[in-house]
């Protein structure tokens, strides 16, 4: 495993232990039904993945008006993706949330590294004959 994917994994495990409290928060002690807490839960880890992907994951130079935008794109796909597993899994299925939310989030993952690496490249520029990436 490249150092890159272990540091990936372990933001995404951060992030996942701060989305499952945040879900279970809301669901449980805060009476919120599943489907908007597990959107909000999710939309709240996306800032902490920016900043830890950028700062420590990939060491990015990119500046954030290149960074920012494509990772938001990403994060919203996955939110979308994230929603209708859960809708699936707990309102047509009858499945545990929690149960389903594993599902979920391996399924968003799984599509997020590809991307989190292509958007935290600095893009090439070249003065006086030199890359400065």
């Amino acid at each position: 495993m490249n150092a890159a994917l272990a540091r990936f994994a372990l933001v995404g495990l951060a992030g996942s232990l701060v989305y499952f409290t945040l879900l279970w928060s809301m669901v449980d002690l805060l009476h919120w039904p599943v489907i908007p807490a597990s959107c909000s839960a999710f939309l709240l880890v996306v800032a902490e993945n920016y900043l830890l992907h950028r700062a420590w994951t990939f060491h990015s130079t990119a500046p954030h008006s290149q960074a920012l935008p494509g990772f938001v794109l990403v994060s919203v796909a996955g939110c979308c993706v994230n929603g209708v597993v859960m809708a699936l899994g707990v309102e047509w299925l009858g499945l545990n949330y929690l149960a389903v939310q594993l599902v979920a989030i391996g399924t968003v993952v799984a599509c997020n590294f590809v991307g989190a690496q292509r958007i935290f490249r600095a893009r090439r520029t070249f003065s006086h004959g030199k890359d400065t990436a």
